[in-house]
């Protein structure tokens, strides 16, 4: 009777299932669910069941594409070495979203900080003391000496290849842009170190051109002129800001002499190598239409429009003083976040009026106008060291710094606090982080709340520029220029930018280092020389020089680099 009765049981729920299958359209044709659903929510169905029974129900465990959240639960702690600029905060552990990321993760962080100014010997010494804390970021700068292979095989690197397998997030992001995924590898295609990954708070891409020249239009409507297009009416203009008493050289240059109106002549400005429409790499100086540039800037020279004390000035330090006094009316080098009213906004200067306007120029030759779009989406290195005694969890920990829920937090900090999402979904910043409860300036107070921001030069993770041009324009009364400043450096479609990544083996490096400083140094000479009038080497001999110091061995390890980096 037993028998029996188990029998019509699992006949009745056989059955049972059968019908509620037909009922909810397991062929996929009444409700568009198609079998591939149905059978993803089986096995998620069928994975949470087995969860259940291993795990609480209210254990807080979750996943993120393949990362268990929390990562440990026994508070286990990291060593981490970290490039970051920020002033206001002593400890790391003090700023919010870094308190909310220790809570998410599980993991503890004792962190090691390091300033931008001190951090090419911070780090030699790290390397030669033998010592190393379990990560180590860097900045834009310095790389490995002679490169991340050799790294590894110093045994200071942990070679990431063995450990990214726990990094699903990482791999997901890489995945996303071929140019990121290549640049994060080497040509042998294995992942040494980690970057920081550039995008938006929608897709992951590089941040485009992000400096050029500029001018101050606010003196161009002071004139009552027409914004220049092309480089002859460039010329007029400054000829009448000249005339007209404001600045008496109107033009500062970089410290090289060159600048980014080289681009209208197709050539990149200071001394470096180029990938031509046909993907042929040439030096830049030794184009002809470079000749062509420096015929226009030695014109300009002649007629005082141009700062003869341009070798010295410092873009970086100087530029405030001379908008604030006037000083010139075009400016090379310029960053975007210089852009606009950047320089007021942030406290540099203290006229409001002053307005740096991106500017691009029409073609000046027939090869047409060029931009320098290095493509890059990997910035800021960063590695797992050998002396990490758990590399599987700096994998998972440095995993989630690439989930979507950790670049909200470390960039825009806490919701309800300094952001709020839109309509769109999108995150926003408030009039909080300006009008703040501490009564700091707003490029202090975000310092407090959030980890990554360009006033703390901190990137780390997914990098988030569109987040920085939010936070720049918030700050300054929602002036877009910043964002404005890259879309018009970044709108030329012919690209002459070696991509990031590109490197060269130890062979070729022996043949650029022995050759290619010497050819830099020849030619920043020539160009101050010639611009200035001290010489009158024409540019036939110049080229001819340049050659003689093996130019053309230089260019040839460039070429099977840039090959390689293409077929990775």
């Amino acid at each position: 009777m037993k028998k029996l009765l188990a029998m019509l049981l699992a006949l009745a729920i056989a059955v049972s299932a059968l019908a509620a299958c037909t009922n909810e359209g397991g062929s996929g044709k009444e409700d568009g669910t198609t079998a591939a659903t149905t059978k993803e929510a089986q096995e998620s169905a069928d994975t949470k069941e087995a969860t259940a029974d291993t795990e609480p129900a209210d254990s807080g465990k979750r996943d993120i594409n393949g990362l268990e959240l929390p990562i440990s639960d026994s508070g286990e702690t990291l060593d981490v070495w970290l490039a970051y600029n920020g002033t206001l905060v002593k400890d790391i552990n003090d700023i919010e979203s870094v308190k909310v990321m220790e809570q998410n993760t599980g993991v503890h962080i004792n962190w090691t900080i390091v300033s931008l100014s001190e951090l090419n010997e911070k780090f030699s010494t790290l390397i030669a003391s033998g010592d190393y804390p379990d990560i180590v970021f860097l900045s834009f700068f310095p790389e490995y000496p002679g490169g991340w292979a050799k790294g590894v095989e110093d045994g200071v690197v942990a070679k990431l290849n063995d450990y990214i397998q726990f990094m699903p997030n990482y791999k997901a992001v890489l995945e996303a842009n071929e140019w990121g995924d290549k640049q994060a590898k080497s040509d042998d295609g294995e992942y040494l170190i980690f970057y920081s990954i550039q995008g938006t708070d929608t897709e992951i891409k590089g941040e485009g051109v992000v400096s050029g020249v500029a001018y101050r239009s606010d003196i161009l409507e002071q004139l009552n002129l027409e914004a220049p297009t092309t480089i002859d009416e460039l010329h007029d203009v400054l000829v009448k800001v000249k005339e007209a008493g404001i600045c008496e050289y109107p033009f500062m240059p970089s410290q090289s002499g060159t600048s980014e109106l080289s681009l209208s002549y197709g050539v990149r400005p200071f001394a470096s190598m180029q990938v031509n429409k046909e993907g042929k790499i040439e030096f830049n100086a030794t184009n002809p239409n470079f000749g062509v540039y420096m015929e226009e800037m030695r014109k300009w020279y002649a007629e005082g429009l141009i700062d003869p004390n341009f070798a010295t000035f410092n873009f970086f330090m100087d530029l405030p003083a001379s908008v604030e006094a006037n000083s010139a009316f075009l400016y090379s080098t310029l960053t975007s976040a210089n852009t606009g009213h950047g320089l007021y906004s942030t406290g540099k200067i203290s006229n409001p009026d002053a307005y740096l306007q991106a500017y691009v120029a029409q073609a000046a030759t027939d090869d047409g106008l060029a931009k320098m779009d290095e493509l890059q989406v990997t910035k800021c290195p960063g590695f797992i060291s050998t002396s990490c005694k758990n590399p599987e969890l700096a994998a998972k920990w440095l995993d989630y710094l690439y989930t979507d829920e950790a670049a909200v937090l470390l960039w825009y900090g806490i919701q309800g606090e300094t952001f709020e999402y839109d309509a769109n979904g999108h995150p926003q910043y408030t009039d909080a982080v300006i009008n703040n409860v501490d009564g700091l300036p707003g490029s202090d107070y975000i310092q407090k709340i959030a980890l990554c921001n360009n006033y703390a030069a901190c990137w780390v993770g997914k990098a988030n520029n569109e987040a920085g041009v939010k936070l720049t324009a918030t700050l300054g009364g929602g002036d877009d220029a910043q964002a404005q400043s890259v879309a018009i450096w970044s709108e030329p479609e012919y690209n002459i930018a070696l991509p990031a990544g590109v490197s060269l083996t130890d062979e070729e490096g022996y043949i650029v280092n022995q050759f290619y400083t010497d050819i830099q140094t020849l030619t920043n000479e020539y160009v101050i020389k010639y611009i200035t009038g001290v010489s009158d080497e024409s540019f036939d001999s110049f080229v001819d020089k340049a050659y003689s110091y093996h130019l053309q061995e230089v260019i040839d390890c460039y070429q099977a680099a840039y090959e390689r980096f293409v077929n990775r």
